[in-house]
């Protein structure tokens, strides 16, 4: 990858994760308001089971910005060649593999043949 694109997906990673970062203090707020919130049109409590879902919302709200940080990372040393591979290396192999010429040794004629 050239290092505009690499410049691209460490800017957009970070963008992504410090917005993810500002806005986790406002969500957990918005919904300890909600889990304690009845609503509106029947006047009835979120019971247990709502509850439990709301109190999962801020843990997987942060397993999502860890897996945006770890894919930066990630693709940052697959890039530089520390971590395995890049996809531009892995295609310049296969295009290799596809233009490498086989050979072999008729038994009848006994001669070398190219293919």
């Amino acid at each position: 990858m050239n290092k505009k694109g690499m410049l691209g997906n460490l800017i957009g990673g970070l963008v992504v994760i410090i917005i993810g970062i500002v806005m986790y203090p406002t969500m957990v707020e918005q919904i300890d308001i909600a889990a304690g919130a009845t609503s509106n049109v029947t006047n009835i409590p979120i019971f247990d089971s709502a509850n439990t879902l709301l109190g999962l919302l801020p843990l997987f709200f942060a397993l999502g910005i860890l897996m945006v940080a770890l894919n930066l990372v990630m693709s940052m040393l697959r890039d530089v060649g520390l971590f395995g591979s890049s996809s531009k290396e892995v295609e310049d192999v296969e295009n290799d593999e596809d233009e490498e010429e086989e050979t072999f040794i008729c038994v009848r004629c006994k001669q070398i043949r190219l293919t």
